[in-house]
């Protein structure tokens, strides 16, 4: 993560300019106009912050009962690039028996890669998971998808699951 520049600001310098020698006062064109030290300043830090990652795509279900299929959490516009999935489960009613599987897949290179987060939950009691793929790159307009296999054990569990993607470089 890119660090704000610790430089402060030029608080020695005028904030506008004032009008130059030659012109009358009123009629300088660059008077009143943010003073070139401070418009350096800003746009130093403008660049420094479009550095750093930034949330994209958000999934957040609750009181889920069933499987969910492969489903795309992006509008299908993404831009080709590095990008970080993270995700929280929640089992929120138990299940004796039961488990959940949650499975990431994105397209890299052509190729459509697997990430399965393979039954680190029992819904034998109201346990919880938080998972990460610190990388990962995505093709231009493809999909980012999660899937939710629950295996029923005596049946009626419940679970919550939020996900985010971030843009890292794209």
């Amino acid at each position: 993560m890119a660090v704000l520049n610790t430089v402060p600001p030029p608080f020695g310098d005028r904030l506008v300019n004032v009008s130059r020698p030659g012109y009358k006062p009123g009629t300088d064109p660059q008077e009143g106009l943010m003073a070139q030290v401070y418009v350096d300043y800003f746009s130093g830090q403008t660049d420094l912050t479009e550095k750093f990652p930034a949330r994209v795509f958000n999934v957040e279900l609750t009181g889920v009962g069933v499987n969910i299929a492969a489903t795309d959490m992006t509008d299908g516009g993404l831009s080709a690039g590095l990008y970080r999935l993270s995700g929280f489960v929640h089992i929120t009613a138990t299940d004796p028996g039961g488990s959940l599987d949650v499975v990431l897949d994105w397209r890299t290179e052509g190729a459509t890669l697997t990430y399965p987060v393979a039954s680190f939950l029992t819904a034998a009691t109201t346990d919880f998971g938080a998972f990460s793929v610190p990388l990962l790159y995505v093709d231009a307009l493809s999909p980012v998808r999660y899937a939710v296999t629950y295996n029923s054990g005596l049946g009626g569990a419940q679970y919550s699951i939020w996900l985010t993607l971030e843009e890292i470089l794209a």
